[in-house]
């Protein structure tokens, strides 16, 4: 069992495979009494993973967000992506 306030990954992973491969209706898009079917577009430009869950799979994106928010001024200094999370979500 899960400690109360901690994530668990697999049961997001899993949810989210549920609905990469079942759930392409809630892809399915009406306009002007046509159908559109926008899942094959959002897979090209997202890759089959649209929202990654852990660390290891944000972690450049993690990277280029305190980049940004370095080079906008809005963080004094570069900071570690590690010491943004708690020990226990470092490994995932």
């Amino acid at each position: 069992m899960t400690p109360p306030g901690n994530v668990d990954f697999n049961i997001l992973q899993v949810g989210q495979s549920v609905t990469l491969r079942d759930g392409t209706d809630r892809h399915r898009r009406m306009l002007d009494g046509k159908e559109f079917d926008i899942f094959e577009e959002e897979r090209s430009l997202l890759g089959a993973d649209p929202w990654p869950h852990g660390l290891k799979a944000n972690y450049a994106n993690l990277e280029r967000f305190i980049e940004y928010s370095y080079d906008q001024n809005l963080l004094e200094s570069r900071i570690p992506v590690e010491s943004l999370f708690p020990e226990q979500v470092l490994d995932t």
